[in-house]
């Protein structure tokens, strides 16, 4: 997990073996369990890890609109880009499940 995840609140990446195995304990049937958001979300994952803790002091600075060009170019980007990447893919390191109770 990158620095960022901790500091939004991530506690843990989870693997589709997992979700199947807690999904099961809570007693639904899993219908669905795989990686969503390749090839973008990947992309936009790699940047966040790389962005480091300065990404947490971007996002302490204040509003986008505070944001330096290139950050608020790159927002717009990936903005459009992971609307585009909402496909199934067991590539993609999103991930998305539907159950059944």
């Amino acid at each position: 997990m990158s620095a960022f995840d901790t500091y939004i609140g991530h506690r843990k990446h989870w693997h589709r073996q997992e979700v199947e195995s807690l999904l099961r304990a809570a007693g639904y049937k899993p219908a669905l369990v795989t990686g969503v958001g390749f090839p973008f979300f990947n992309l936009y994952r790699c940047l966040v890890i790389l962005r480091g803790k300065k990404l947490i002091s971007d996002v302490n600075a204040g509003p986008a609109q505070n944001a330096s060009l290139a950050a608020r170019g790159a927002m717009a980007v990936f903005q459009r880009l992971l609307r585009q990447s909402l496909n199934s893919s067991r590539r993609g390191w999103q991930m998305i499940a539907k159950a059944r109770t």
